[in-house]
């Protein structure tokens, strides 16, 4: 699911391309892909109003 070397990546993805979308939606995968952003990449709810907030307050500093 994640590569350090570009050409390992490739590699994977060129020896698996007939197979690539049952590997990607096998079970076992999607439940470690899930884990894995929970764990380190959740977004709350909130998210865009977050977002929208600072690009806010950032342009009134810029005007200031």
């Amino acid at each position: 699911m994640f590569f350090n070397d570009m050409k390992e990546a490739a590699k994977f993805i060129n020896n698996n391309w007939d197979i690539i979308e049952i590997w990607w939606n096998n079970k076992s995968l999607q439940k470690l892909r899930y884990a894995f952003l929970k764990e380190y990449y959740e977004v709350s709810q909130a998210c865009h109003q977050n977002m929208k907030n600072l690009v806010e307050q950032e342009l009134k500093l810029i005007k200031n």
